[in-house]
């Protein structure tokens, strides 16, 4: 089983990203991100009106990518040139888990946001102008660090920021997001940057292809691996 390289990667971005999680209903688009946090390169995001979601994470291996709907987690590669499906929710839990465990200092996952202020500064990412703010996260064990933000009103930054970071937290069970949503400017939640870890490098509202959705095999899980294993399949 070959699985989707740094899949677990996103968590580690800045509460702020985490935070800006508007409540809206979705609609669809494609999106693509990139920054020091994207080590494999850029990841595009693809989101349906029925709250699917695909994240291809390397650009280098299109093969590979990761498909979230009906509250379950698929991760799709190719062995022996055949496409391979594996529900993986409960091992990508405890993945996050072990991450959260590890991380110490400014590394660590934001438990909450203690400051958002206002710099007066606008600043245009992907053809979207936004406002810059610098953002002070705590850490669970008291550790601070301040980032520089850009965050919009721009609708399809908002419904991309919600699908994606939403989906993150619920998968990886990380910091409560409303908690740190209530933090941010109520009328901007839409994230284009943080520092150089995190921008928007392109976004359409357009609605992806719905075979793009779409499970190439039937999916297996890793107790059923195991068992096929020890059977000698």
């Amino acid at each position: 089983m070959h699985m989707t390289r740094k899949l677990w990667r996103p968590v580690s971005l800045s509460a702020v990203a985490m935070a800006s999680l508007p409540m809206l209903a979705s609609a669809a688009g494609t999106a693509t991100i990139e920054g020091k946090s994207m080590s494999d390169g850029p990841i595009t995001i693809m989101w349906q009106d029925d709250g699917a979601l695909r994240i291809n994470p390397d650009p280098n291996a299109p093969e590979n990518y990761m498909i979230v709907r009906d509250g379950k987690v698929y991760n799709v590669s190719r062995g022996d040139g055949k496409p391979m499906v594996m529900e993986v929710g409960g091992m990508l839990k405890a993945f996050g888990a072990m991450a959260a465990d590890s991380q110490k200092g400014e590394q660590a996952i934001p438990a909450g946001i203690e400051s958002v202020e206002a710099t007066g500064k606008s600043e245009t990412v992907a053809g979207i102008e936004g406002h810059v703010y610098k953002v002070t996260t705590v850490n669970a064990d008291g550790t601070k660090k301040t980032g520089e933000v850009v965050l919009s009103s721009d609708p399809r930054a908002t419904e991309m920021t919600e699908m994606y970071m939403t989906t993150m937290l619920s998968i990886f069970a990380q910091s409560d997001p409303q908690a740190i949503l209530d933090a941010l400017p109520d009328d901007e939640r839409g994230m284009l940057r943080y520092d150089q870890d995190y921008y928007l490098t392109s976004i359409s509202g357009d609605a992806p292809a719905a075979d793009q959705f779409k499970l190439p095999a039937k999916p297996t899980n890793l107790a059923d691996m195991l068992k096929n294993l020890q059977l000698g399949k």
